[in-house]
């Protein structure tokens, strides 16, 4: 999983209107620690990149491994090299095919680092909100919040489009390259023609192309409510929180954010419920762990 960096977001006893976010200690390397009777709300750190199985040939080291496992499973888990990604060079029949799609490959990887480079953008912005000390900077950050809610993540929606399709496009023709091969009773090393024809089949579906849509949209969301909360709007940004989760139920960050909404508004036990949710989708984190504990004895 896609897929994010990690984010805090605190705030006073829960009150409206909610005070400003408190900085972390400037020696905390990433997180502000519960202190006893817990005040905070807190975003977990993102999931490692998955490992990916070995390939034929190594993948470059500069392939966004996490976003083509957000964008495209298949080609980090049980089936990756089988509906070859990563192919090694084959001179074979069914060679010529092969090496275009390697060149397919190159190009759907290409698409996914462009949109990277925005996500990145957008979680290192999600992660300024917990330093955000003055109204000046608050106000800064809600300003970029906006601007990447709005070109920036329609361009990622962009890429992912041109991704998916480039995508479909490779699988054809490195399912033609099995066909080829086999006419020669040949076999490409690694390849497999059903798992080939299934995920053929699932990437041309309509609901493969909204899902990647939906994703953007619930990073969409969660700036814009990011931008609400500092701006004092609590209770639009608990809306737009609720939307975000509805798009990409499976975005951790999300869960936990919304969680400090609920905190915030003083509904404990749906907090509770979205931090573990956050937990779930993990890496679990020991300060929202933290936070859950805390907190659950007020909502029982």
């Amino acid at each position: 999983m896609l897929f994010l960096v990690a984010t805090l977001l605190l705030a006073a006893d829960p009150a409206p209107p909610p005070p400003p976010p408190t900085p972390p200690a400037a020696d905390d390397p990433g997180f502000v620690a519960a202190p006893p009777g817990f005040k905070g709300v807190l975003v977990p750190a993102p999931p490692p990149p998955p490992a990916a199985p070995t390939p034929p040939a190594a993948p470059s080291p500069t392939v966004p491994t996490t976003m083509r496992a957000i964008a495209f499973p298949h080609t980090v888990g049980d089936d990756a090299g089988k509906e070859g990604t990563g192919i090694a060079e084959w001179v074979g029949p069914g060679g010529p095919q092969v090496r275009i799609a390697q060149r397919y490959e190159q190009d759907r990887d290409q698409k996914l680092r462009e949109a990277q480079v925005v996500i990145d953008q957008v979680q290192a912005t999600f992660s300024a909100v917990r330093k955000a000390e003055t109204p000046e900077q608050k106000i800064k950050l809600k300003e970029k919040l906006s601007t990447l809610a709005d070109k920036p993540l329609s361009d990622v929606e962009a890429l992912f489009s041109a991704a998916l399709d480039i995508e479909v496009r490779r699988l054809k023709i490195i399912g033609r390259a099995v066909t080829v091969a086999k006419r020669d009773n040949e076999a490409i090393p690694r390849l497999d023609a059903e798992v080939i024809k299934r995920i053929l089949a699932e990437m041309e579906t309509p609901a493969k192309k909204q899902a990647l849509g939906n994703r953007v949209a619930a990073y969409r969301e969660t700036a814009h409510g990011l931008a609400a909360f500092l701006g004092g709007q609590t209770l639009e940004a608990l809306d737009l929180l609720r939307k975000a989760e509805a798009m990409a139920p499976d975005l951790a960050v999300v869960h936990a954010i919304l969680g400090s909404i609920y905190y915030i508004v003083r509904e404990p036990t749906r907090a509770i419920d979205e931090w573990k949710k956050a937990q779930a989708i993990g890496p679990k984190d020991p300060d929202l762990e933290t936070a859950i504990r805390e907190l659950q004895p007020k909502a029982e």
